[in-house]
């Protein structure tokens, strides 16, 4: 190997260990959460984004849960008026299949 392959592998190497992989980490909610269950989950947010990671939030439903889709939004509220003091959205929320996905 060459002097100037021998740079270049290295400088690609140390420009590697420079760069930070961003993760996003998903939090699953049920409809049916308890409150203090709840504030568990917006701790744990919290907690990811001091960290520097995104945050997924995602709201599942199962068997006939899907019925009442009123409950599912007004818990993913709740999430996401608690969650503004220390974070931002990103993204709207969004319906796919059985669960929503903020």
């Amino acid at each position: 190997m060459g002097k100037y392959q021998y740079f270049v592998k290295k400088k690609k190497f140390l420009n590697s260990r420079k760069n930070k992989f961003l993760e996003i980490k998903e939090i699953r909610l049920r409809p049916n959460i308890a409150t203090s269950d709840l504030s568990v989950k917006i701790n744990h947010a919290k907690k990811f984004i001091s960290h520097g990671n995104r945050v997924k939030i995602v709201l599942f439903f199962k068997g006939r849960e899907s019925i009442h889709e009123e409950f599912g939004l007004s818990t993913i509220k709740k999430f996401q008026h608690c969650c503004s003091s220390f974070s931002t959205l990103e993204s709207n929320l969004k319906k796919m299949e059985k669960n929503y996905i903020l």
